[in-house]
């Protein structure tokens, strides 16, 4: 249980972490790089890559909370992989 509960966690570090990156870095250098691919270059070193084993990050442009100084950009990020639960026939 531990262990699935950190694996959760640091899905959680990485999907905030991807959908900061989206939104700081959405082609600001003129590099031409869009938020998807911010948002996953974030979530690589927390060990959460695009497309290898069964993970996928995604990013997406989304509604702005009420109360959201406008014009403004927001974006939200999702991670989703599977945890292998080794005891479960056990229990």
């Amino acid at each position: 249980m531990g262990g699935w509960y950190y694996f959760q966690r640091s899905m959680q570090n990485a999907a905030d972490s991807a959908a900061l990156a989206a939104a700081i870095n959405n082609n600001k250098s003129g590099s031409g790089s869009t938020f998807q691919n911010e948002a996953r270059a974030a979530a690589r070193p927390f060990g959460f890559v695009n497309g290898e084993g069964s993970t996928t990050v995604t990013a997406a442009e989304v509604t702005c909370p009420a109360g959201t100084t406008l014009p403004a950009t927001c974006y939200e990020a999702t991670i989703s992989s599977t945890y292998p639960l080794s005891f479960s026939q056990v229990i």
